[in-house]
């Protein structure tokens, strides 16, 4: 919270006048209190149905997957990656249980095999979600650190790389943690149509490389953008985490 010190002086000659008594000023700050605590929580709730809003629309209408050819652009992934910059860890923590909601419900609406387990489509996100919001803690620090404002060659080629650190982990983290998560499936349910770790990674490492570089790209190329939204958390959340 920031503070007028003007305003404050003058409060104090009032007081002193005893033109206004402390017992109003009291009464007049419990309720601004009281009232921005109710703005924060709303707010919040509007912009987690805002995100869940997305994460539907890009999934039940196929368009949160791109095909590329033998690879594909996973948008929906990207999305828990800008709820965690721009929510905290409000954010990153229902992006992830997001991610996996949809996911499962997606797989039984269009008939995915894999993603109706559980066990491979929600935990694996609700995981990632705590590890989206460790990476940018991460990058959180680094860009504290070395962005200097007087230096606008040197901040810039900062938060490029924060960025792309940031989205290119956390798509690897989600195929990590998909993968952790299925050879769990099959070691304790079985499933047949899973063959070795061998067999499985080189199925998807092709794939997985895609991601890293394709998602730690777009958040590159969205720097200024991330940077921006990130800045904008302490207006509307009770904690100024502003990065």
């Amino acid at each position: 919270m920031q503070y007028n010190y003007s305003n404050m002086f003058i409060i104090k000659i009032l007081i002193k006048s005893r033109k206004i008594s402390w017992s109003f000023l009291k009464n007049k700050l419990n309720y601004l209190i009281t009232k921005n605590k109710v703005f924060n929580s709303t707010s919040l709730v509007v912009y987690l149905a805002m995100w869940l809003s997305l994460f539907i629309l890009l999934t039940f209408t196929r368009t949160g997957v791109i095909p590329l050819g033998p690879v594909s652009l996973n948008l929906i992934t990207f999305l828990v990656i800008l709820m965690g910059i721009h929510l905290g860890f409000k954010g990153s923590f229902f992006g992830g249980i997001f991610l996996g909601l949809c996911s499962f419900f997606g797989a039984l609406t269009f008939g995915s095999f894999l993603f109706i387990y559980p066990l491979i489509s929600i935990l694996p996100r609700f995981i990632l979600g705590f590890f989206v919001y460790f990476l940018c803690k991460i990058a959180q620090k680094i860009v504290i650190r070395y962005v200097d404002a007087k230096n606008q060659n040197r901040a810039f080629k900062v938060k490029l790389i924060s960025y792309f650190f940031v989205g290119a982990f956390s798509a690897l983290g989600n195929t990590i943690f998909v993968s952790i998560g299925l050879f769990t499936h099959k070691l304790i349910f079985g499933l047949e149509a899973i063959g070795s770790l061998k067999a499985w990674l080189s199925l998807i490492w092709i794939q997985a490389l895609f991601e890293f570089v394709s998602i730690g790209f777009l958040c590159m190329i969205m720097s200024g953008f991330l940077y921006e939204l990130s800045s904008k958390k302490s207006s509307f959340l009770p904690k100024n985490r502003k990065w």
